[in-house]
């Protein structure tokens, strides 16, 4: 059976029917979630996260099908990667992935296969903007870092169908790398962000207003066209940006 979310429209803070009419969302595809400080794009993705049946304060209904049965029961179906990432734990990565594995069960998923905390760190360390070591202690990890690890981890580890992502453009890790990895692994994902760039490279933008969807717009060939040459721009000032916190000079 194919994974669909489906996303039924509720009110927004006035009470008012949101207008975006029934969303499906399917695995591969990226959604953003746009709008400014305060329009509701926290309180979306909370809905998402618990799979609402109707009973949040918005009365959406969130249903996720095509997905086992001890999955939705487990509560691990959706991941979400919070702006603040911080370990507690006082281990290394590689026991943090192995001990997730073990927790999680996941039959392929062997957490006495050394080669599984590799993978994890090895794709996390394509995202993240400084490189760490699998055997490093979580504690040590920066906010960018953590942050690759999680995304890492909640795809080749947790296995997650749906995956939340708090203002990607926020995380130091390369969200280029991170849009193209979660599409390469056919997630569902909505992203909440203020980036323009990753909004037209979405499939889709939902915006926000007042608390509810205003408006689902679907990326037009006119503004894909764009992206190609926004996104040589903006590799460009990142590689100035690199320059300079590092101590270079123009």
């Amino acid at each position: 059976m194919n994974v669909v979310m489906r996303l039924e429209p509720g009110t927004d803070k006035q009470g008012r029917p949101e207008s975006c009419g029934v969303l499906e969302l399917r695995p591969g595809e990226v959604t953003t979630v746009a709008g400014p400080t305060g329009s509701g794009k926290t309180r979306l993705l909370a809905d998402i996260e618990r799979l609402t049946p109707g009973d949040s304060p918005t009365g959406r209904k969130v249903v996720l099908s095509g997905v086992p049965d001890e999955v939705l029961q487990s509560g691990f179906a959706v991941g979400r990667i919070s702006q603040a990432m911080q370990f507690f734990l006082d281990l290394t990565v590689r026991e943090f992935v192995k001990m997730h594995a073990q927790a999680r069960g996941n039959g392929d998923k062997d957490p006495t296969n050394e080669d599984l905390a590799e993978m994890v760190a090895n794709q996390a360390n394509r995202l993240a903007g400084e490189p760490f070591q699998v055997d490093q202690p979580l504690a040590t990890l920066s906010g960018g870092q953590a942050r690759a690890l999680m995304v890492a981890d909640v795809v080749l580890v947790a296995d997650a169908p749906v995956l939340l992502i708090d203002e990607i453009e926020n995380a130091g890790i390369d969200r280029h790398a991170a849009l193209e990895f979660l599409i390469e692994e056919r997630r569902i994902v909505l992203i909440a962000t203020h980036d323009p760039l990753i909004m037209l490279k979405s499939d889709r933008r939902l915006v926000m207003a007042e608390g509810g969807i205003r408006h689902v717009i679907d990326t037009s060939d006119g503004e894909r066209a764009e992206v190609e040459r926004l996104t040589r721009i903006d590799r460009e000032m990142a590689v100035l940006r690199d320059q300079l916190r590092r101590g270079g000079t123009l």
